[in-house]
């Protein structure tokens, strides 16, 4: 399997997987916060990476705006 034939496959299990979850939730976290979150070992990040249904960015924006 080359580079490219990996690179599809691991997008398209990515893809499977968060389509399977956000069949049951609407929205979830990854990356440091989730890792802090889940083990109790705290990662120092700036971001939150979020996952969400729809998967559009425009709601998520909508939700953190406080103007």
């Amino acid at each position: 399997m080359n580079y490219e034939e990996t690179e599809k496959q691991s997008l398209e299990l990515t893809d499977d997987l968060c389509n399977n979850i956000l069949s049951k939730i609407s929205h979830f976290v990854i990356g440091g916060w989730a890792v802090t979150a889940y083990s109790g070992n705290i990662r120092f990040t700036a971001d939150v990476d979020l996952i969400t249904k729809p998967l559009t960015t425009m709601p998520v924006i909508k939700a953190f705006n406080k103007d």
